[in-house]
């Protein structure tokens, strides 16, 4: 359940990031690492999750 969690509140935080922030950010620099960042974190987590043995289970089905 953990897991589950940690993706809803990813995704909440990605919209929320978006709309108060990125708009803002996208033109520097520093806003272009930082957000490259938090996107190489979501997908490092994502491939993370993928190897976990449930979501191998849904896969075989």
């Amino acid at each position: 359940m953990m897991d589950l969690h940690f993706v809803v509140s990813i995704r909440t935080f990605s919209g929320f990031f978006h709309d108060q922030s990125i708009h803002r950010m996208e033109t520097t620099e520093a806003g272009c690492k930082l957000i490259q960042r938090i996107l190489g974190s979501i997908q490092t987590r994502r491939d993370q999750m993928s190897n976990l043995p449930l979501r191998k289970q849904v896969h075989s089905r």
